[in-house]
């Protein structure tokens, strides 16, 4: 009667042999031990197994060798069923977590360009036009907390790699929740509290937020903010967490080694290398003893190789690999000697193998997965391991066998010369049989679309390994879309109605929330996210949203987060605004203009509304400029933007002949006052449209070299003095696709204008005025620019002399002075090749090549090939922190040359 009752037991937790004994045989029944297995609302059984715990250390680029440790576990078969991660350990470890495959880590990490992580400047296709053209323009920056100067913490604020990991986690095949234990493989990541001085084990949260914490190097990157505590690097209190991997319940961990050695002298050469140099010290004998506590120690022969080397990336992989595959005998032994189940016991000589239970599937099949044989003994753990292969096919609720052994003076059916003979039962119980597969709660993709993605088990028993897939393939479905919020919230079997039904919840926002805006208006953040209330949460539309929020210039950190349960999901738009008092400093040489330096007082969000406020002050030895000015990129939701400005200006240029080939004369000076109002449309990011009014009295003399005839004076004073009182409108349209400025290497960039003055304005004079500007620029092979550029301008006859065209210059023109060439009427091009200069520099240097093509003449007329001026010129360029420096050379063909340096930025 117990040999029945074990027979039939269905819910048996423990893995056991028993022994029942009578005059006729004895039997034994052996059952397996099985835990409960969630993804999201799929609940199923595997196999209990010895717990390997995986605890990746720190180490820079280093770390990426544990990409090629996953690698060879992987295709070795052995299951990580726990992850600790310390810094460089804790993006790895945590992006294989949630579902990403070594190959797919691999890809991530070659493909991304390591150092620019630590410059959180925006991407300018983030910002609108205006923006655009502030960029660039001043060598110091400081920012005010009320009075006092404000210290940034460190180089970078760590954007840039908060909206890689937040990307790469929201584009997670299985999207995480904040529970660190539901993730694929259970998670831990390590940091350092910096307020208490003590580790951190976070094993909840945002994920993001936690592995940003635990990388964050200290000068290197600013403390992270995670409940009103601030974070640092694992590096600081435990680099190897060895400890932390045993303390999740792994029987095996092995450790991942791959900190950096103490660094030489030669490799000491910024502050947070020294810092780093400090805590390697620091945590050195906690490095030992975290080595000595792991099972297995897998180090990388990754030598002197710098931490920070993004070219010696594939090297470190490369060696993770080769490493592992020396590691892996010891991995696989020490979890056979944790194996409970692999101790030998009873040996049987079988004499007949039976399967019972199976109602749909063929004994074949489960024959398959059946080593024991009548030929060979079998000793009771093999028979164990055949009720595993067999449950692992994903097809059985449960498995177990029944050994029956009979003796022969019992059994006269069994020879004389048989002491034993034994019979091995094995009994399942099949999953349910599904033949229909209801889904609800999909509205982006059909019915149809979504079960093509169920694959049915063999004669439609459901398998338990193609439900997950099932419900993998699902999320994969709608993460290819964007839609990285969906999840599967229901997910049952009807035995009855053999039915499998799914429910879909599709991620629909019920809310936004902006979180840290102490002193921007809401709306201004969240006119700039194109998701709203009620759509269905899309990754790359929140992902473009951020980065403009975060290309507003307003904030130094910007992230997503998510607060509710499915169904009721509000999208929390997170903040740490700037200070937005601020006073720059920029300073400029060249030789045509000389020296000028400017002082800007500045209020970046004034009234919170995003306006830029700002007094600009500049002298120089050719020119003064004193202005207000203000501007507002969006008013209120809409895309309708204003700026206005009143002004001081004066400036010299220099005054040459038209009618003698441009020659210098002397220079005249031009002094305007007056303001400005515009009102536009952004087109946007990359264009504008707008219409302007100025109001200026403008001065122009003429201030001749007095080597000159007096004839000469006097017609020179003539044609150039004047004062007018001008009322323009301006009907403007500007695009910039460019990627950086200067030395960009893609885009576009084209201006056009309608300008007229005329008395109904209040002018004293009228004019009308076009001008259009074209250029593209194309690189190939990373190092080859193509810049063509073509302008055409005409105006008629009563332009004022201050209004002219004017060409000419490093830029424009070669063998000329800065804006030397001037009329009423300009065709010009330029055609412009950069070559960026294979050298192991910290700034860019480039050597370029440029043919100009021009023709300024005073009055509009007809354009002939051979009035064209031709020059060629070479220039060498570095951009530097302070601004690009060039030294160039150009000719004019049969008239002038000139040599051309300039250090700093334009303005």
């Amino acid at each position: 009667m117990l040999g029945l009752v074990l027979l039939f037991s269905y819910n048996v937790s423990a893995a056991v042999s028993q022994l029942v004994t009578n005059s006729a045989s004895d039997i034994r029944v052996i059952t397996l031990e099985y835990e409960s297995v969630k993804l999201g609302p799929f609940h199923y059984r595997k196999v209990v197994q010895p717990k390997l715990g995986i605890a990746l250390s720190g180490g820079g680029l280093r770390g990426f060798a544990q990409i090629g440790v996953l690698d060879e576990f992987e295709k070795a078969g052995i299951p990580v069923d726990y992850i600790a991660g310390s810094s460089m350990g804790s993006i790895v470890g945590g992006l294989y977590a949630i579902g990403y495959s070594p190959t797919e880590l691999e890809q991530l990490v070659l493909e991304t360009n390591w150092e620019d992580l630590f410059f959180d400047a925006p991407e300018r296709s983030t910002m609108f036009v205006d923006q655009k053209r502030e960029l660039n323009r001043h060598l110091l920056e400081i920012r005010f907390e009320g009075k006092d100067p404000y210290i940034p913490q460190a180089i970078s604020q760590g954007q840039q790699i908060s909206t890689i990991l937040n990307s790469l986690i929201l584009r997670a095949g299985f999207q995480p929740h904040t529970d660190f234990n539901e993730f694929r493989i259970p998670l831990r990541v390590v940091a350092t509290n910096i307020l208490t001085g003590e580790e951190t084990v976070f094993k909840e949260g945002n994920l993001a937020l936690a592995i940003l914490a635990s990388i964050s190097v200290p000068l290197l990157f600013s403390p992270v903010k995670i409940d009103g505590s601030l974070y640092w690097d694992a590096g600081l209190t435990n680099n190897i967490p060895t400890d932390v991997a045993r303390s999740m319940g792994s029987d095996i961990v092995v450790t991942v080694n791959t900190t950096a050695p103490l660094r030489n002298l030669e490799q000491m050469h910024n502050p947070w290398e020294h810092v780093d140099q400090v805590t390697t010290i620091m945590e050195e004998s906690r490095n030992k003893e975290a080595l000595k506590n792991a099972d297995v120690v897998i180090a990388p022969d990754l030598g002197d190789l710098p931490a920070y080397d993004s070219e010696a990336v594939p090297e470190f992989i490369a060696l993770g690999r080769e490493a592992a595959r020396k590691a892996i005998p010891e991995v696989q032994k020490k979890l056979r000697e944790a194996d409970k189940n692999n101790n030998y016991s009873t040996l049987f000589n079988v004499g007949k193998i039976k399967i019972t239970g199976n109602a749909r599937l063929p004994e074949e099949f489960i024959n398959r997965h059946i080593s024991t044989n009548l030929i060979d003994p079998a000793y009771d753990n093999k028979i164990k391991n055949d009720l595993k292969a067999v449950f692992a096919t994903g097809y059985f609720k449960d498995v177990m066998a029944v050994i029956n052994t009979e003796t022969s003076q019992n059994n006269p059916e069994y020879s004389k010369t048989e002491q034993n003979s034994t019979t091995v039962e094995y009994r399942v119980i099949e999953n349910p049989v599904i033949k229909t597969i209801n889904i609800t709660g999909n509205t982006v993709f059909s019915q149809e679309e979504l079960q093509e993605l169920y694959v049915p088990g063999e004669n439609d028993v459901f398998n338990h390994i193609n439900g997950e897939k099932f419900i993998l393939g699902i999320l994969e479905q709608y993460n290819q879309k964007g839609y990285s919020l969906a999840q599967v919230i229901d997910f049952n079997t009807d035995p009855s109605e053999q039915t499998l039904s799914v429910r879909i919840d599709e991620g629909r926002i019920s809310g936004i929330q902006v979180i840290g805006n102490n002193k921007t208006q809401p709306h201004v953040i969240k006119r700039e996210m194109p998701i709203k209330a009620g759509d269905i949460f899309d990754f790359n539309k929140v992902q473009r949203g951020i980065n403009n929020i975060y290309g507003m210039g307003l904030f130094q950190r910007v992230y997503p987060t998510f607060a509710g349960e499915a169904g009721r999901r509000i999208l929390q738009i997170n903040l740490e605004e700037k200070k937005y008092e601020i006073v720059r400093f920029g300073a400029r040489y060249d030789l045509d203009k000389e020296s000028k330096g400017f002082i800007e007082l500045a209020d970046d969000n004034f009234g919170g509304l995003g306006m830029k406020s700002l007094l600009h002050a500049r002298y120089g030895s050719r020119e003064e400029d004193y202005r207000y000015q203000f501007r507002l990129d969006r008013i209120f939701v809409s895309y309708l933007t204003m700026s206005g400005d009143f002004h001081y200006t004066s400036k010299k240029d220099f005054l040459t002949d038209q009618f003698d080939n441009f020659i210098r004369r002397g220079d005249f000076k031009d002094t305007r006052f007056g303001g400005s109002i515009s009102f536009g449309r952004q087109l946007s990011r990359f264009g504008t449209v707008s219409v302007k009014l100025d109001v200026e009295k403008i001065k122009v003399e003429a201030f001749p070299s007095p080597s000159l005839p007096q004839y000469m004076t006097d017609f020179l004073i003539y044609k150039v003095n004047e004062r007018v009182d001008l009322r323009t409108i301006t009907l403007q349209s500007m695009v910039d696709t460019r990627n950086k400025y200067p030395f960009p290497s893609k885009g576009n960039f084209h201006e056009i204008y309608y300008e007229t003055a005329t008395p109904l304005l209040g002018s004293k004079i009228s004019y009308v005025k076009f001008y259009s500007s074209l250029g593209y620029v194309y690189t190939f092979n990373n190092k080859h620019t193509v810049e063509p550029r073509v302008v055409i301008g005409f105006s008629d006859e009563t332009l004022p002399y201050a209004q002219r065209f004017r060409w000419g210059g490093l830029h424009t023109f070669f063998g000329k002075r800065l804006n030397s060439l001037h009329g009423r009427m300009i065709v010009a091009s330029n055609l412009g090749y950069r070559f960026k200069l294979p050298l192991q520099n910290i700034f860019d240097t480039y050597i370029g090549f440029r043919w100009d093509l021009a023709n300024v003449v005073e009055k509009n007329q007809q354009i002939k090939f051979k009035d064209f001026k031709h020059a060629f010129g070479a220039v060498a360029s570095m951009n530097t922190p302070i601004g690009p420096i060039e030294l160039g050379y150009g000719v004019a063909f049969n008239d002038t040359d000139r040599i051309y340096f300039s250090l700093g930025y334009q303005y």
